[in-house]
């Protein structure tokens, strides 16, 4: 997809990069991040377990992913934007409202760690 994006050379086009995808299929950070250099326009961030036949989104910090390493990645790629949440009814509990709260919780935290303060640009 991405030598498609690039051979098009329109700055209207880019990619949602979900964190989860690539390390399920085995690439490595590095490796995404050179593909997905400039490109980035949306990013899906959560954890979750690297399995590799089912989606399991966890709370921040309690599955597989490099969640503090990929944030920092993004940050030195020069990626200023959204981090999204997504919920899934088994991630927090049933109700999208305490799950996206704890959600938002768990991100200001790693945010705040970088001194970037949630809902600002840097």
């Amino acid at each position: 997809m991405c030598p498609v994006i690039k051979l098009a050379d329109r700055p209207e086009l880019g990619v949602v990069y979900d964190i989860m995808h690539p390390f399920r299929d085995g690439e490595t950070l590095a490796e995404t991040m050179v593909q997905l250099q400039g490109l980035i326009r949306h990013v899906h961030f959560h954890d979750a377990l690297n399995d590799r036949k089912k989606v399991v989104v966890t709370p921040m910090g309690k599955g597989q992913l490099p969640v503090d390493e990929i944030l920092d990645a993004l940050i030195k790629s020069g990626y200023n934007e959204y981090l999204s949440g997504e919920w899934f009814h088994d991630m927090y509990g049933s109700e999208p409202e305490e799950a996206l709260g704890l959600y938002m919780q768990e991100i200001s935290e790693m945010l705040s760690k970088r001194e970037i303060r949630p809902g600002t640009r840097r």
